[in-house]
């Protein structure tokens, strides 16, 4: 019985070659919560995700394995943001930063892997997570990974067509200014770089007004990630994610 058990654990967790600067190994099938065994190694996913964060190499992997089962169940799809990881709860959403060029994405981790030098590597990403990392053609880089929803979490993690989760409206929110003109000047620069919508979002901080300058409401975080590249590309500030 046990053996029966055991070879249904590796079958179910097999590893299989991944891209970027050698094999990584995500799973095909596999396991959400029960420990599972690859290479010889055990290991016991995480029941939450909550305080999650860790720093390590991360790898991609892409077209050999686009169309094919992840470890939860859905289809991998090389284009869309997600990735693998050995032990965080399926799915999780994780903010990913290039600590080599200062870039960062939001993925949801769907599958299991990576599963070659696992002392160095913590995360395998799609290829489309890569790309905006600016590490698909270095195939490896240092990266910090910190968990924002999920099991255990309070955000949510991305729906599987790679859409963001709940019902908030995303934003990118790229400048806030106590004068309204500057607030103004910057609107019209984004416009005139076809940006649209852009917005100005009146609030009030230390019961002095605040003119928030925001792009949207967009269709998800990845739309998000893909403007603050560009505007980094442009020589203005990237900004950052807000819901309302």
């Amino acid at each position: 019985m046990l053996g029966a058990l055991l070879a249904f654990l590796v079958a179910g967790c097999a590893t299989h070659p991944g891209e970027g600067h050698g094999p990584s190994g995500a799973t095909s099938g596999g396991n959400k919560t029960s420990p599972y065994k690859v290479n010889g190694d055990w290991y016991h996913p995480l029941r939450t995700a909550r305080g999650y964060q860790e720093e390590g190499l991360a790898s991609w992997y892409g077209d050999k394995f686009h169309g094919r089962p992840t470890a939860n169940g859905e289809v991998f799809d090389m284009h869309l943001p997600t990735a693998a990881h050995r032990t965080l709860p399926l799915p999780t959403l994780v903010r990913v930063t290039n600590l080599e060029n200062g870039r960062s994405t939001q993925v949801r981790v769907n599958d299991r892997g990576p599963f070659v030098d696992t002392r160095e590597r913590i995360i395998d990403l799609s290829y489309a997570a890569a790309k905006r990392l600016g590490m698909n053609k270095q195939g490896v880089a240092r990266v910090q990974v910190e968990a924002i929803g999920g099991p255990g979490l309070e955000g949510p993690a991305r729906a599987r067509n790679g859409a963001d989760g709940g019902g908030d409206r995303v934003y990118l929110q790229v400048g806030a200014f106590r004068e309204e003109g500057n607030a103004e000047r910057l609107r019209r620069r984004l416009r005139d770089l076809d940006l649209d919508p852009v917005e100005i979002a009146n609030a009030r901080q230390d019961g002095a007004p605040l003119f928030r300058v925001r792009i949207g409401p967009l269709p998800g975080v990845g739309r998000a990630d893909d403007l603050a590249q560009h505007l980094h590309r442009q020589g203005l500030p990237t900004g950052h994610l807000v819901r309302d």
